[in-house]
């Protein structure tokens, strides 16, 4: 009976130890890759008021972030596969093209500029940018989908 009980603990504490240790599985997402647009929304003030417009990704949308530095991007009747991307920081990504290489929050560039990764996961990024003007907010929320 001794030896059961000291077998009974025995097998306890190692599944407990065994339970305990750490997983090699931790994810470790990056941007490089074809994302799927899901919609880019852009907020203008006007008159008081901020216009909000919402492109929604079709099937065709993409970006496609290479290793090296290259952006190659699809939305709606705009196809560009000059346009280049850096990494500024774990949060940051600066992206130019060659329609507009200078970055500019501007009604007809949006796409052009540092933005801030919001969120990063392997299956889902959001890259916003913006800032506060005196007539209202300015800015940029592009959410992606793998």
């Amino acid at each position: 009976m001794k030896n059961l009980v000291a077998i009974l603990l025995t097998c306890l504490g190692a599944s407990a130890l065994i339970s305990c240790k750490k997983t090699q599985n931790a994810s470790n997402p990056s941007i490089i890759g074809r994302w799927n647009l899901i919609s880019d929304s852009t907020y203008l003030p006007l008159n008081g008021s901020t216009r909000t417009n919402k492109y929604v990704g079709v099937s065709t949308d993409y970006y496609d972030f290479e290793a090296g530095g290259k952006l190659s991007l699809k939305e709606g009747s705009i196809s560009i596969d000059t346009a280049s991307y850096s990494l500024i920081s774990d949060n940051q990504i600066y992206i130019s093209h060659s329609s507009n290489p200078t970055p500019c929050l501007c009604a007809f560039d949006f796409e052009v500029g540092t933005f801030k990764i919001s969120a990063l996961t392997d299956r889902m990024l959001t890259i916003s940018q913006g800032t506060t003007t005196p007539d209202g907010p300015l800015g940029e929320v592009i959410i992606f989908s793998r």
